[in-house]
């Protein structure tokens, strides 16, 4: 027997195979063109199945089609290597051929062994068209929700302005009744001959006044209705700097709320309490005409806001405190105080320094106080 190092692939004692056929050209010719289109449809699938691969990115296992690509090559070149044997004895080549084909189909059906359940784990065509169904039928669903929500959202707008609209006219219906009061008050008040009297219903209307402002800077186009400190105590100062003609005694008032926004429950105290302190500074701090100034701030620090009305005046007697004065102003101050739950404090020295301590979410809700 010839042996590949001594006799080569091409030369061997063996016969052709076609001898085994005894050169019967029917039969040669059969074993030809079937081996011969077997070998061809060999070396075309694998070529289709890179391209499938190369196609498709997302498609599973997509080594293992390359895998099978080999193996098909490997069977197609064994039918190649027949058609050659027919005339030549190259079975050395052919069997190194076999040998690569088991090799690479062994691997194959090893690489698959694992897959398989793998695979059996992919949803069928029927169960995609089952999943595609039911995520169609949900994000109809959720278009359907999400077009009654924005109708929901248009309608709730729509009522938003309706309210924002109703408050303000409400707020502004309440203003102009308050401002009528103290207008048939101050009419009232042109028959009165007691200076006293008079005194006091003019504090009345300055009180009712203040209240009236805070009616004009309300802001409820965010959901909750909310008094603008800045514009509020602004407003409120210059009411009271008309009031006591500061433009001609040369006091100057300020006012630093910082941007502070409180509701109205606690901001008509705050403005009450300023009114007060500040009419009481105009009212007995600056004797003679001696000028000086009156400053309020409004200041908040975490959940706590301090109010501080500070005057530069001549102070307040010694005998004289916020703790136990007796006059309607005092008496107003600590009960407004005690309204908020907060804490009051007195610096004297070079003017009158009052500070209000309190939470930001105001105190006792039925307002009790002196």
């Amino acid at each position: 027997m010839g042996e590949p190092w001594t006799g080569g692939w091409w030369s061997s004692p063996f016969l052709p195979h076609g001898h085994c056929y005894l050169w019967q050209s029917p039969l040669i010719w059969l074993h030809l063109g079937t081996d011969t289109l077997i070998a061809l449809a060999y070396y075309v699938l694998p070529g289709l199945l890179v391209y499938v691969v190369r196609k498709r990115h997302d498609l599973p296992f997509n080594w293992m089609f390359l895998m099978f690509g080999a193996f098909i090559v490997a069977c197609g070149t064994t039918h190649a290597v027949s058609v050659l044997t027919l005339w030549v004895p190259a079975y050395w080549l052919a069997g190194v051929v076999k040998a690569w084909t088991a090799g690479v189909s062994l691997a194959t059906a090893a690489l698959l062994a694992p897959l398989v359940p793998k695979a059996l784990a992919l949803p069928s065509p029927t169960q995609l068209a089952a999943l595609n169904r039911e995520l169609a039928a949900e994000i109809q669903e959720r278009r359907h929700a999400e077009a009654a929500l924005v109708q929901r959202e248009a309608e709730l707008e729509v009522a938003l302005r309706h309210r924002e609209v109703l408050l303000r006219e409400v707020h502004h219906r309440v203003k102009n009744n308050l401002q009528m009061v103290g207008s048939l008050m101050r009419l009232q008040a042109r028959y009165l001959t007691d200076p006293l009297v008079v005194e006091t219903f003019n504090a009345a209307i300055q009180r009712l006044q203040s209240i009236a402002l805070m009616h004009s800077v309300l802001d409820p186009a965010h959901g909750v209705v909310q008094v603008d400190c800045s514009r509020y105590l602004a407003q409120l100062l210059t009411h009271l700097a008309q009031a006591y003609a500061v433009a001609s005694r040369a006091i100057r008032l300020t006012v630093e709320p910082q941007g502070v926004d409180l509701s109205p429950e606690v901001a008509v105290p705050c403005g009450l309490i300023v009114h007060e302190l500040v009419s009481n500074a105009l009212k007995h701090a600056f004797p003679a005409g001696q000028p000086g100034a009156v400053a309020v701030s409004l200041v908040r620090e975490g959940d706590r806001l301090t109010l501080t009305v500070g005057d530069t005046g001549v102070g307040l007697p010694a005998t004289v405190t916020i703790a136990t004065a007796s006059s309607l102003g005092f008496r107003l101050v600590r009960a407004l105080a005690e309204q908020l739950d907060g804490t009051l404090a007195v610096d004297v020295g070079g003017g009158t320094r009052v500070r209000l301590t309190f939470a930001e979410g105001g105190g006792r809700p039925d307002g009790a106080g002196e």
